[in-house]
């Protein structure tokens, strides 16, 4: 999945995948969730999103950290999300 979208999203998608690898799971998770850069700004693409949103789903996202692990596809992932509202 990483290997895919890095092929098509350029240089800057493995910018990202660098600060996302660079720190624990649960770290990254979060950072990912909240939209922040290596220097926990928010990644230019998604300014637009309201904090309140990204807050939630940050939450979302780190009560399934256990099961986000285990995803092996993207059908895993998504189906996973989708139950998670």
């Amino acid at each position: 999945m990483v290997r895919d979208y890095t092929l098509h999203c350029g240089p800057w998608a493995q910018e990202e995948l660098e600060i996302f690898s660079s720190v624990p799971f649960d770290a990254a998770l979060k950072s990912a969730a909240l939209a922040e850069d290596g220097d926990r700004k928010r990644f230019s693409h998604q300014r637009r999103l309201k904090w309140s949103a990204l807050r939630k789903s940050s939450s979302i996202l780190v009560d399934a950290a256990n099961e986000l692990r285990r995803c092996k596809s993207f059908d895993q992932l998504h189906n996973l999300l989708s139950s998670a509202k």
